[in-house]
């Protein structure tokens, strides 16, 4: 199941990153560890993850670690879940959220609308909700640290994988994510994304006029970046 995420993600970004040398190793791609440990018991953080190593110039992460709560794989995996929770733990590693700050690429932290602003991802968003003009995206402005400023806007983007909370066995990776990932950095296949349209009419004109908002209770991603070289954690994912 990992080698399926792991190939899904690598089906739509072109693994051209420099190579990264760490302990006389040579490493040319992305290496991600994982492993299955104790949490928090049933439910609650069923996963976290981070990048580790960084490469110098483009902060594009060489190394990464996620791990998951034992006592909640064999439910994940047998109610169908579990791909979903490694695909967004993976984006996470990626730098999906952990790393926009630091490039620049968030606006509006510490407020009730944090928006990303690179501008591939914008013009993706403004195609998803008919404009022309390329307009930021919401990101998650409630829950705790973690979860805030580091996913798309549950409210908004629905069951998108990289949304704070785990939407049901289908959670597509939308040209909106891919393109967010070009923003950072990476070269991607944008076309590899799957099908992705927004759940909800009535916040489609909201977004349109440019004044959503999001209110509702949740829990969701609790992730915290942190630049660190050590076992530190950056996402601690509710899904």
């Amino acid at each position: 199941m990992f080698k399926t995420a792991a190939s899904r993600w690598g089906s739509a970004i072109h693994n051209n990153l420099p190579p990264f040398r760490l302990n006389d190793e040579e490493i040319p791609g992305l290496m991600i560890t994982a492993a299955a440990i104790q949490i928090d018991g049933p439910s609650a953080i069923l996963g976290q993850s981070a990048p580790i190593h960084l490469r110098r110039r483009s902060l594009l992460p060489a190394t990464g670690m996620m791990e998951f709560d034992i006592a909640d794989l064999e439910q994940l995996e047998a109610n169908g879940t579990l791909i979903n929770v490694i695909m967004h733990e993976m984006g996470h590693v990626l730098g999906f959220g952990t790393l926009w700050e630091r490039m620049g690429l968030l606006q509006g932290i510490g407020t009730h609308d944090p928006r990303f602003i690179g501008r591939n991802a914008m013009t993706e968003f403004a195609r998803l909700v008919g404009s022309q003009i390329p307009i930021p995206i919401p990101v998650e402005n409630i829950g705790e640290i973690g979860t805030k400023n580091s996913h798309w806007r549950d409210s908004i983007f629905g069951n998108e994988v990289m949304t704070s909370i785990l939407g049901g066995s289908l959670n597509p990776m939308s040209r909106l994510t891919l393109a967010a990932l070009q923003d950072m950095g990476y070269s991607v296949k944008i076309d590899a994304a799957d099908a992705f349209v927004l759940p909800n009419a009535n916040q489609l004109a909201s977004i349109r006029a440019d004044q959503a908002t999001d209110h509702r209770q949740q829990e969701g991603c609790n992730c915290k970046h942190r630049q660190s070289k050590t076992h530190e954690f950056a996402q601690s994912i509710t899904r």
